[in-house]
Formats: C-alpha cells, sequence, structure tokens
C-alpha cells in the first residue's frame, strides 16, 4: 500500500483527477485492481460536505431501504435492511449503514458521476455510496468484489487493510467468520471453495480523516472502526466482464448479420458435425472483429460505445 501526502493546488472541483491527487488517472489506471493508495494531500479540504449526505435521506427516501452491514460483534454475520425511520436506531446501535445510488440525487453527486464518465473510459457500472456511521461501529473483516475510491467526509475512522488483494476480482463479497474460516456472501457459491483467509502480518492499520481518499482494489481484506461520527462517500466501480462484454460486443457489431441473429442451427444426433462448422465460422468472425480493434481509433470508439451501453445510455 502507498501513502501519499504530497500537498497540490486545493481540490480544485468534483472531480475524479481531483479527488486522487497527486496520483494521476495514468497512474490509478495502471495499478486497476491490484494497488491499495491511502491518499491525503486534501487532508481537512474535502468536496463533499457531510450535509449534503444527510439531505439524501430526506430527499424522497422514506419509503426506500438502506442496507446495514454486518459487525465483528455478530456471531453470523449477515447484512440487513432497514427503512429510513429504522436508521436512526441502527446508527444508535453502532451500525454502519449504507446510502446507496447518491448519484440520483443532483448535485454535487450527479455532477461527479457524469465527469468520472468523462474523464476515465470505464466498460462497466459505476455507483456512488455513502457509509455513515457513530463512535463504535465495528465492521466485520470481508472484502468486497468491485473497486472503491473511498473519501472520508467527516470524522475519522481506523481501518485495517491488506496491503494488495488476496483473491482479484472475486465473484462476489466473501467476509471471515469468527471462527477464523471465510465464507462467500452470494448462496450460490456456498459449495465453492472459500477464499483465502486474510494474513494478518499483511495488513495494514491507517486512519483516514477528512478529506482523506482510499483506493481499495476488489478482493483486497479490510475491516473498519468508527473512531468518530462518520460520514465517507464511496465510488463503486463494478467492472463488466469479459463474458458480458462480448455480448455487448457481438450486439453492436455482428448481430445485423442472420447468420447470427439465427444461433446455432438444430441438428439431429448424425448431424452434429453442421452446428460445429456454424460455430467455427462465427468465432471466425470474432477473430476478424479482433484484427479491426488493431485500428486504435475504430477501437477507441467501440470501446467509449460499450462504455455507454453500459452505463444505461443504449446507443448503437
Amino acid at each position: 500500500m502507498t501513502t501519499t501526502n504530497d500537498s497540490r493546488a486545493g481540490v480544485g472541483g468534483t472531480s475524479l483527477a481531483s479527488l486522487i491527487e497527486p496520483l494521476s488517472l495514468a497512474e490509478l489506471c495502471a495499478g486497476w485492481g491490484r494497488s491499495v493508495h491511502h491518499l491525503t494531500a486534501h487532508r481537512g479540504d474535502c468536496p463533499f460536505q457531510a450535509s449534503d449526505v444527510w439531505g439524501v435521506l430526506d430527499d424522497g427516501l422514506a419509503h426506500d431501504e438502506f442496507q446495514v452491514l454486518p459487525t465483528a460483534r455478530d456471531a453470523i454475520p449477515r447484512s440487513s435492511y432497514v427503512t429510513r425511520a429504522e436508521v436512526e436506531e441502527a446508527l444508535d446501535g453502532q451500525r454502519t449503514v449504507c446510502l446507496p445510488h447518491l448519484d440520483r440525487h443532483g448535485a454535487p453527486w450527479a455532477e461527479l458521476h457524469a465527469s468520472i464518465r468523462r474523464d476515465l473510459l470505464f466498460v462497466g457500472t459505476l455507483d456512488m455510496r455513502a457509509y455513515v456511521s457513530r463512535p463504535g461501529s465495528h465492521t466485520s473483516t470481508h472484502f468486497d468484489a468491485q473497486l472503491a475510491i473511498i473519501t472520508q467526509v467527516s470524522g475519522s475512522k481506523t481501518w485495517r487493510v491488506g496491503r494488495q488483494p488476496l483473491a482479484p476480482w472475486p465473484p462476489a463479497n466473501a467476509i471471515l467468520l469468527p471462527d477464523g474460516q471465510t465464507q462467500w456472501s452470494d448462496p450460490l457459491l456456498a459449495a465453492a471453495a472459500p477464499p483465502p483467509a486474510p494474513d494478518e502480518s499483511e495488513m495494514d492499520e491507517i486512519t483516514l480523516r477528512r478529506g482523506d481518499v482510499l483506493v481499495l482494489p476488489a478482493g483486497t481484506w479490510h475491516e473498519v472502526i468508527g473512531d468518530e461520527e462518520s460520514v465517507a462517500v464511496n465510488l463503486v466501480f463494478k467492472p463488466a466482464s469479459f463474458a458480458s462484454v462480448l455480448g455487448t460486443l457481438t450486439a453492436n457489431t455482428l448481430e445485423d448479420g442472420p447468420e447470427w441473429r439465427g444461433g446455432i442451427p438444430p441438428v439431429d444426433g448424425e448431424g452434429v458435425g453442421t452446428a460445429l462448422s456454424y460455430l467455427a465460422e462465427r468465432f471466425d468472425d470474432l477473430r476478424l472483429l479482433g484484427e479491426r480493434l488493431g485500428d486504435e481509433e475504430r477501437g477507441a470508439a467501440l470501446l467509449a460505445s460499450m462504455a455507454a451501453y453500459l452505463d444505461g445510455n443504449r446507443t448503437r
């Protein structure tokens, strides 16, 4: 993990580039999914206000549900959900509450979401969440399946963080159980091999204070202890798997052809060779498409199209 406190000019507007200073966007991308960074250049100078986060709770969310994170005190650590009316009770119980989809609630969240989509060609979904807690909150040791960039908006929290992801780009979130075993959060993975347990000698303790930023790759074990009343904003990047990208790619470039729309032809037990020939022809189409992507201008346009498609702007 790198800790960087070089100071440049102030935050200078709400953008990803300003949030991660002095780390550059190029450096962020070069270490994407691999490098943990603790950035302190803007300590005390946060572009967000806690009041903006608390205001989201009063923005027509009376019927919404909010995620409550499991705590280290729970015998069976498991997320739960509460209504708006139950948020205060959860916070008083020293639990951390997640407020999702900040970007749906106007300034400054929507502007930041839009600027990230302009500045970073990311093929996947981007969610903006807030995490609020009171002193004594303590999440279970866990890792997430997404890359997160955390900005401490108010208060402080002590984090114990792995120096690198032990399960790079995992299929789901996972948690460390009180008995030292690990468990996937997705019930569909119950029969799968559990993820590797955190190595205590490879965990660092850091304190996030107002304005600090933490870049946390997917699959990095961490636990969080609330020292004060705390508000943090997370930018959560969930990449589209290559399998889903391939589907988007073919939908946007190849499905104008009837041979792609028609699918694998049915055959009887004696004619499987026909279906295999069809598959070979389609893979040959993909090879030719890959050659076309060697044209950087054409490839960049296609990547931008996929990023927009996965962001909800389904234009071809």
